[in-house]
Order: C-alpha cells, then sequence, then structure tokens
C-alpha cells in the first residue's frame, strides 16, 4: 500500500473511529452481493430489531478511492429521506477495519426476480403484475428519482435490480454506491475495477466507466463524469422501463465490449419491437424511445415530465387516433361491419334506424359520449346508424387499443367490464319493441279500451276519462315509460280529436272518430315520432252522429294542418236512409248508456272490494318492548 493511499485510509479510519463500531450487531446471514460490498442480515440487540448491514469487500477495504466511495454512498443516501428511498441508520468501522453502515431491512424481491418469473410465465405472477402494476411500481421510483433529483443528486445506477418490492407492496430504489451530488467535488477515478461476469452482464461498473452497460446512456458509456446530469438518469427510468415492459434489457450483447458499444451509439431494438409479443400500448412505446433518446435534448427534461407522460397513460388520456366528421355524414351504419368505438370530442350526432321503411330516431348524443362501443368485443353488424349533425370530431377507440387499456387495469376488473358489455349486447337485441319504434297505435287502443272500461259521459255527452290515470294504466299495461304516453296524447289534442279540461280529464269529443283514428294508426306505416303531428296523411270519409244528427266527416289532414272544430262538420242527411239513421243514433246512445254504467258498476265494485278487503288487511305487530320490572 502506497504512503498516500495509507494516509488516505489512517484520515477515513479517524472520521468512523468515533461512530458505531458494530458491537452491537449480530450477522445472520447474507442477503445480497453487490458491486462494493456484501449485504447481510443482522439483528441490532441495542433495540431489537433485524437491520441490514453492507459491509465493504474484502479486496476493496484498503482501496482509499473505494472505501471513500463506500461512504459517501452511506451519507448520500443518509441525506435521502424519501419512503420510496431505504433510510440509512447508522456509518461505522468495525473491529476489522471495514467500513459499513446499517439500514432498514427490506424483506421482499428485486424487480429484476420478479421479470424472470413473469418472462417464464409462472401464472401467480402474470396474473399480479398487469401493465397497469408494473407502471404504479415505476411511478413510485420516479418519485424517488425526482426527490433526489431536488437534493442534486443522480442516482447513475437505476435498474430492476436496484429496485426492491417489500412483502407489503413498499417500493424502494435501492443502492446508491455510484450516486453523485451535481456541482460537487471532483470525483478520483482510481484503477480498480469490478470483475465482470460474462453471466451476469447486468452488474455494475465502478471503474473509469461507472454503471450498468445494459441501461447505461451514450454519455454514461463514454466514462466522462461531467457529461453526466438529471437526464442522464432519465435515460436510466427509460431504460428500466424498458426491462420492465419487454422483459428484456435494452443492450443485451456477449460481451462487455459490445454493450458499451451499443451503449454509446443508443442501438437497441424498439420496444414496440421487443415486445411485439406482449401488446404494449403505443403512447407507452413512445414515452420509452423519448426517455431513452441519443440527445439528452431530446429526452424529457425533468422527472416530473416523464411522470406526468405516465401518469396521462395510466388515467386513459393518451389515445392516439381521432377523425373529424362533416355535417350529414354517416359515420357509422346499420348494418355494417366495423370494429370501432368513437368518442365525441366536439360536436353533436343522431343515433337512428328504419323500422318499418320509416327512420326512427334513438337519441342524440355530444360532446363525451361514446357510441359504436359493442363493435369492440362482438362481430355483429353495426345495429343502428350514427349521422354527424354538425362539423364532429371524435377519438377513434379500435380493439387494440381497447386491449392496450385493459392491460392497464387489474385482470379481474377488465373480465367483469367484458361479461357486462356481451350482456348489454345481448339486451340489446331483446330491447322493447315500442321503446324502439313508434307505439302511436298501441296508446290510442288502450286508451279506447280504458275509456270503455272506466270512462263517464260528461254533459256534452261525451266521453271522458282521469288524465292521470289514463297514462299510469297504458304505461302499466305496455310496460313503457309514462314520457313515451303523453306526446301521444298532447298529440290527440292538437289536431282536435280530444281536450283537456280544466279538471285535467281528457274528453274524446267524438268516439267514433277516435275510433277510426286508432284503426288508421293500425294500418299505418309506423311513425318517425311519438307525436301525432307526424302523420303523413289522415284521410277520413265516413258518416257519424252525435247522438242529434248525422254528419259526414271527409278530410285529408297533413303535419301542418289543424283539424278544424267539429261544428264545421257538413250534416249530409242523404247519405243513409231516415230508418239507418234513426236506428245508428239509437245504437249510439245505447253503446253510451253501456259505456256509462259499466263505468259506474266498475267504481262500484272497485269501492266495494276495497271497503271489503283492502281495509281489512291488519298491519305487522310492533316490536315488542321489554317489560318492566315489578
Amino acid at each position: 500500500m502506497d504512503t498516500a493511499n495509507r494516509d488516505e485510509m489512517s484520515r477515513l479510519t479517524s472520521e468512523l473511529k468515533d461512530g458505531d463500531n458494530g458491537r452491537s450487531l449480530a450477522v445472520n446471514n447474507v442477503i445480497a452481493k453487490g458491486g462494493m460490498g456484501v449485504v447481510y442480515s443482522v439483528t441490532d440487540r441495542s433495540i431489537r430489531r433485524g437491520v441490514a448491514m453492507k459491509v465493504l469487500h474484502d479486496h476493496l477495504a484498503h482501496d482509499a478511492g473505494q472505501c471513500r466511495a463506500f461512504i459517501e454512498e452511506a451519507r448520500i443516501t443518509g441525506q435521502l429521506e424519501h419512503p420510496n428511498i431505504v433510510p440509512v441508520h447508522s456509518l461505522g468501522i468495525n473491529d476489522d477495519g471495514k467500513p459499513f453502515f446499517t439500514m432498514k431491512y427490506v424483506e421482499g424481491d428485486p424487480l429484476s426476480d420478479i421479470i424472470e418469473h413473469i418472462k417464464s410465465g409462472d401464472p401467480a405472477f402474470t396474473e399480479y403484475y398487469t401493465h397497469f402494476k408494473i407502471l404504479s411500481v415505476f411511478r413510485k421510483v420516479l418519485d424517488a428519482v425526482s426527490y433526489a433529483h431536488a437534493r442534486g443528486i443522480v442516482h447513475r445506477d437505476i435498474k430492476p435490480a436496484n429496485i426492491m418490492i417489500g412483502a407489503y407492496g413498499e417500493v424502494m430504489l435501492m443502492d446508491w454506491g455510484i450516486a453523485k451530488v451535481l456541482n460537487g467535488p471532483e470525483e478520483v477515478v482510481t484503477d480498480s475495477t469490478v470483475s465482470y461476469r460474462p453471466d451476469r452482464l447486468d452488474e455494475t461498473l465502478a471503474g473509469l466507466v461507472k454503471g450498468s452497460p445494459a441501461y447505461m446512456s451514450p454519455e454514461q458509456s463514454m466514462g466522462d463524469s461531467s457529461l453526466y446530469d438529471r437526464r442522464s438518469d432519465i435515460f436510466l427510468l427509460g431504460a428500466t422501463l424498458y426491462h420492465l415492459m419487454t422483459l428484456k434489457p435494452p443492450y443485451d450483447g456477449v460481451s462487455l465490449e459490445t454493450m458499451i458499444y451499443m451503449a454509446e451509439h443508443c442501438q437497441f431494438v424498439p420496444p414496440q419491437e421487443a415486445g411485439a409479443d406482449r401488446m404494449l400500448p403505443e403512447e407507452l412505446c413512445m414515452i420509452i424511445s423519448k426517455a431513452m433518446s441519443a440527445e439528452k435534448e431530446r429526452r424529457y427534461q425533468t422527472v416530473e415530465e416523464l411522470a406526468t407522460a405516465i401518469d396521462r397513460l395510466m388515467s386513459g388520456q393518451a389515445i392516439s387516433q381521432k377523425h373529424q366528421f362533416k355535417s350529414g355524414e354517416d359515420i357509422i351504419r346499420h348494418g355494417d361491419t366495423g370494429h370501432e368505438a368513437y368518442v365525441i370530442i366536439e360536436g353533436e350526432v343522431e343515433v337512428h334506424k328504419r323500422i318499418g321503411g320509416k327512420k326512427t330516431v334513438f337519441t342524440r348524443l355530444h360532446r363525451g359520449d361514446v357510441f359504436g362501443e359493442m363493435a369492440l368485443i362482438s362481430d355483429e353488424l353495426r345495429s343502428a346508424t350514427v349521422t354527424a349533425l354538425v362539423d364532429t370530431t371524435c377519438m377513434v377507440i379500435t380493439p387494440e387499443t381497447l386491449q392496450q387499456q385493459m392491460n392497464l387495469i387489474p385482470p379481474w376488473f377488465g373480465k367483469i367490464v367484458t361479461a357486462l358489455t356481451k350482456r348489454l349486447r345481448a339486451m340489446d337485441n331483446l330491447v322493447h319493441p315500442l321503446l324502439a319504434s313508434d307505439c302511436t297505435f298501441e296508446v290510442c287502443n288502450q286508451a279506447r279500451l280504458y275509456s270503455i272500461a272506466h270512462g263517464t259521459i260528461n254533459a256534452h255527452r261525451q266521453v271522458e276519462v282521469a288524465l292521470a290515470d289514463l297514462v299510469y294504466e297504458i304505461s302499466n299495461n305496455l310496460k313503457v315509460p309514462e314520457e313515451r304516453i303523453r306526446p301521444i296524447l298532447a298529440g290527440l289534442v292538437e289536431i282536435g280529436l280530444c281536450s283537456i279540461t280544466d279538471k285535467l280529464s281528457l274528453v274524446f269529443k267524438n268516439y267514433n272518430l277516435f275510433c277510426d283514428f286508432s284503426d288508421f294508426c293500425k294500418n299505418a306505416p309506423r311513425l318517425a315520432n311519438t307525436s301525432t303531428r307526424a302523420i303523413s296523411t289522415v284521410d277520413v270519409h265516413r258518416v257519424y252522429t252525435d247522438g242529434i244528427s248525422v254528419v259526414h266527416r271527409h278530410l285529408r289532414t297533413v303535419p301542418s294542418e289543424a283539424v278544424p272544430a267539429f261544428g264545421q262538420l257538413r250534416p249530409v242527411r242523404d247519405e243513409m236512409p231516415q230508418e239507418e239513421a234513426d236506428a245508428f243514433r239509437r245504437d249510439f246512445r245505447q253503446r253510451l248508456e253501456i259505456v256509462q254504467q259499466y263505468a259506474s258498476k266498475a267504481e262500484q265494485t272497485q269501492r266495494a272490494y276495497f271497503n271489503t278487503k283492502i281495509r281489512k288487511v291488519q298491519l305487522a305487530p310492533s316490536a315488542p318492548k321489554p317489560q318492566q320490572p315489578s
């Protein structure tokens, strides 16, 4: 040992003599070996806890340069108090004259071992460590590096082997052995190097070139520490993410020299090719490639920028494809094939379908709404047409994009989403026909039947029913919402077939005419909307009586034409013989009386049933009360 080295060792030993001598530590076993030292599991007898102790290798213990670097590692790590950086407890020199430091003992596995289990196809690991889970782990590493950078410290050896996953989910960025304080004193480079084994090409170099050749940036491979800055750590983060996602390190050469050459020239297989069988999202590959750019200026300039990109990816905001559609353009067509879904960014669309030869509009969608999603998981034809009502911009979601996003969420959640979507598709085929098409006839027919059973004859000898009861009964019988019933009844009032009284009763002005209108709706093509204003034509040519005179009704109505009042109907007495007219009047009067009698009887029957049955139902006994002490 030369004089300079001996003097330096004496000075370092003196620095540590007042520190921990390790006599309270009981060594249990070796838990890891690194480039600079051995890590032991030990018991700290003074406070009765298990800790980890790192001791400098025997062959480096008397090298002043390596000893200084070892002590610097302990001091740098000790300055970084962060949940994702292992805390250092003490620094000292043992009885053998070797420096050591103790730190929190993290029970778990290095991320490199976990990658090997995933690579081998171990189902316990492949199912748990989804893309989303791995990104969650990586995101914590970003927090640790961001904190270190804020303290002016770069790690210089970020890689999966230096990321520990604890037994309870802790994520720790380990091994700060070659970390550097930016703008600190110049490093003294010794001739000492760590022996490199051909079977462990990811080990750390600690000589002129510092770092792991399988991951290092071009500037790091040149061995000039002055070129290394925070963006060099960002390259290592990108290289680590490359390995986590492709299950391969970026540089996988057959020799140390080959790997350093590849690192110097930034020659790695693009992540989308290296991980072709892993279905990596395009946005993730772009993030990795940018972080691993050969020029530092083209990388993310801060860890926070990289973290923001990862956060956007994990939250599903990074969707790459967008498309613009002109007003009136069909985005998807009923009966076509297709496997894309769309998210509206700007604009408005109409979802419609032709039923019975008529256009039926289901709904209108606006910004943020999704359509076409069933095609992502099914080969069935499009079930409706979607047309842009104005110039519309949409995100296009392909099955590949969906699968990429599904890989970011836990497997069980993805299975739930798939199952729910398939069931929704099945229910879509069983949609209530009266909700998917016009139901004017069905509503009118129900009103016709209800008025016979529950209607009354008013002072003007017209059939009258309570509007609220009518709407409720029709909705209950047809199993459609009341919102589908009211517009149709309003349409009957619009064209003059009915009127609404102050007491909210619906009055049929001419019951026979209403019945003919109902029959017309049954035989006419299905209507496009729920309002009766959509009727293309109503041709009426019949003879009626109001109980007093016989009138001839002959009128063709169109949507923009209101039906004239019934007082304008022209009496035509020569359309039928007097005997038939008299018989018609008698029959009509008898029918009105029958309706009135039936309604009255039905009301009495219901009231009697209520009084004899409903009112006699006993209420459930109340809960027993505890007895009072005597």
